[in-house]
C-alpha cells in the first residue's frame, strides 16, 4: 500500500509538472520559439505595411499617368509645351541683347515672350505654368532696367513712356508694371501716382483669367519691391505717398480681382452646361 501510495503521489506530481510547463516543449526553447514567432510576426506586418505603401504609389502614379493621358489633358500639355519653347526662344533673345545692351531688341523679344500669355487654350492651371515662367524672365529685364547709366542709358521715365508703344495690351501692361516699379524705386515718380496709374491702366485688360494673373504680378511685384508707402518708410519721407495711399491702392487692386474671378467662375459654369 505504502508503495501504491508513493506511485501515485509521484504520477500526480509529474502530471502537475508537465501542466505547468508551456506547450509545445521545455521553457527555454518555448521562450525562444514565442519570440521567433513575435520577431517573424513583426517582419510579416512590416513588409506587409511596405506592400500597401508601394501598392499607394503606384496607384497614385497611375492616377497621374491616367489623368495626363486623358485626350484634354494630352491637348493642354502640347499647347504648353509649345508656349514654353516660344518663350524660352524669346527669353534667349532677350537676354542676348541685354548683354549686349541693345534696349530695342530687348523689348522686342520680351513683348513677343509676353504675347505668349494672350492665349486662351489654356486651362487656369496650365497657364499658371506659362506665366510662372515668364515672370521669372521678366526679372532680367527689370534689372537691365535698373542700370541705366551702365547699359541703356534711358531714364525710368523716358523707359515708362516707350513701353507704352507696344503693339498689344497685355504685354504693354506687364512691361508698364515692370518699368513702373523701376520708375518708383528710382525716385523719379511718386509711389502714390505710378501706383494709381498702374492700377487704372490694367483695367485695359478684361479677360478673366489674363487679368487675374495681370494684377496677381502687379501686387506680388509691388509687395516684393517694398514699393508701398508706410509711416516712417522712406517712399513716405520723400514724398511718394502715405499708409492710405497704399491702402487704396491694395483694395482697387483686389475689388477688380474680386469682379474677374466672379466673372471667370460664370464662364466656368457656361462650359460646363454646354459639354453636359
Amino acid at each position: 500500500n505504502n508503495n501504491n501510495n508513493n506511485n501515485n503521489s509521484s504520477q500526480r506530481a509529474a502530471t502537475n509538472e508537465s501542466e505547468s510547463l508551456p506547450r509545445g516543449g521545455g521553457s527555454a526553447g518555448d521562450g525562444e520559439a514565442t519570440e521567433g514567432e513575435n520577431h517573424h510576426r513583426a517582419g510579416g506586418n512590416e513588409i506587409h505595411h511596405r506592400e500597401e505603401n508601394l501598392y499607394a504609389l503606384r496607384k497614385t502614379r497611375e492616377d497621374k499617368e491616367e489623368e495626363r493621358l486623358s485626350p484634354e489633358n494630352r491637348e493642354q500639355n502640347v499647347w504648353l509645351e509649345d508656349a514654353l519653347s516660344v518663350v524660352k526662344k524669346h527669353a534667349f533673345h532677350m537676354k542676348r541683347a541685354i548683354e549686349e545692351n541693345n534696349l530695342r531688341d530687348s523689348l522686342k523679344n520680351a513683348s513677343a515672350m509676353l504675347g505668349e500669355l494672350r492665349t486662351r487654350q489654356l486651362s487656369p492651371k496650365r497657364y499658371y505654368d506659362l506665366w510662372h515662367n515668364i515672370a521669372f524672365e521678366l526679372e532680367f529685364l527689370r534689372e537691365f532696367f535698373v542700370n541705366k547709366e551702365e547699359k541703356h542709358g534711358r531714364s525710368a521715365m523716358e523707359l515708362y513712356e516707350l513701353v507704352q508703344h507696344a503693339g498689344n495690351v497685355l504685354p504693354r501692361l506687364y512691361l508698364l508694371v515692370c518699368v513702373g516699379c523701376v520708375y518708383v524705386e528710382s525716385r523719379e515718380g511718386k509711389a502714390k501716382d505710378v501706383l494709381r496709374d498702374l492700377v487704372e491702366m490694367a483695367k485695359g485688360c478684361q479677360h478673366p483669367v489674363h487679368g487675374l494673373f495681370l494684377r496677381a504680378y502687379l501686387a506680388q511685384t509691388v509687395k516684393g519691391r517694398g514699393l508701398l508707402p508706410d509711416t516712417g518708410n522712406e517712399l513716405e519721407k520723400s514724398g511718394g505717398g502715405t499708409v492710405e495711399d497704399s491702402i487704396e491702392f491694395t483694395l482697387s487692386n483686389f475689388t477688380e480681382m474680386n469682379k474677374l474671378w466672379v466673372r471667370m467662375q460664370r464662364f466656368n459654369r457656361q462650359q460646363q452646361q454646354q459639354q453636359q
